[in-house]
C-alpha cells in the first residue's frame, strides 16, 4: 500500500492486527455492508494479538502478508486519505470454499509507453468524483513537474 496522502488516526489510518497471518487464512463473509473476516475469530485474535495504527505520511509505503487482517476506521476529519493499493497472492494460498472472491489472473507486462495513455482514461472517469470542486485538468497535470 502506498499513502497518496497522510493517514493519521484522525482519518482512519490502517490498522492491522500483529502477527495474524500465521494463524492461516480467516473465512470472510457479508457483514453489513462490506466483506469482512470472520468477526468472532477476529475478538479472540484480538485479545492475544497486538491491534498497530499504521500512520503514513504521503508517499509511505508498507506491505505485509496477505493473510494479515486488516482494516480501516471511517474518514471522518477534513483530510482525504487516498492510497494505492496492490494486492498479490501465491496459488497455494488455497480459498476455503470456490465461491470465494480470491480470481488467481495471469499479470500481463506492459511496455512503459502504454501505461500513461491507461491511466489517464481512467482518470478521466474518476476524477469527478475524487474531488468534485477540482477541475479534471488539475488531475491531468497532477504529477508533471
Amino acid at each position: 500500500m502506498i499513502a497518496m496522502d497522510r493517514a493519521t488516526r484522525d482519518n482512519g489510518c490502517l490498522q492491522v492486527i500483529r502477527g495474524s497471518n500465521k494463524v492461516g487464512r480467516i473465512n470472510h463473509d457479508q457483514t453489513g455492508d462490506q466483506i469482512g473476516a470472520d468477526l468472532e475469530r477476529v475478538d479472540e485474535l484480538l485479545k492475544l494479538q497486538e491491534l498497530v495504527y499504521v500512520e503514513l505520511e504521503a508517499g509511505d509505503e508498507v506491505v505485509f502478508h496477505g493473510n494479515t487482517l486488516n482494516r480501516s476506521d471511517q474518514n471522518r476529519g477534513a483530510n482525504p486519505r487516498w492510497s494505492l493499493i496492490c494486492c498479490y497472492t501465491t496459488r497455494s494460498n488455497h480459498a476455503f470454499k470456490k465461491t470465494d472472491q480470491l480470481q488467481l489472473e495471469t499479470i500481463n507486462m506492459l511496455r512503459d509507453s502504454e501505461i500513461g495513455p491507461i491511466g489517464k482514461a481512467h482518470l478521466l472517469i474518476l476524477a469527478p468524483s475524487m474531488n468534485p470542486g477540482r477541475p479534471t485538468e488539475a488531475w491531468l497535470s497532477w504529477g508533471k513537474g
